[in-house]
């Protein structure tokens, strides 16, 4: 379980710490989660069809919740 920390300043001083994740459950599938302190979120299951493309759906706290392909070259 690795768990990765962001803080980010910005020139206000204004301060942002987030965590976020990747969890390969089972060969194709994989569990992606993301959280900040601006309460924004995201969590997304997605299936590797092959190597070049995966099944997505996820839930944002922006755009809500969606399906999709996701498609690498």
């Amino acid at each position: 379980l690795l768990i990765e920390a962001d803080l980010r300043v910005d020139s206000d001083g204004h301060t942002r710490f987030g965590l976020g994740s990747e969890l390969q459950l089972s060969d194709r599938v994989r569990f992606d989660w993301m959280w900040n302190t601006d309460d924004e979120y995201r969590f997304a299951l997605g299936y590797e069809i092959n190597k070049r493309a995966r099944l997505i759906a996820n839930t944002d706290s922006d755009f809500d919740a969606g399906i999709g392909i996701e498609i690498s070259y």
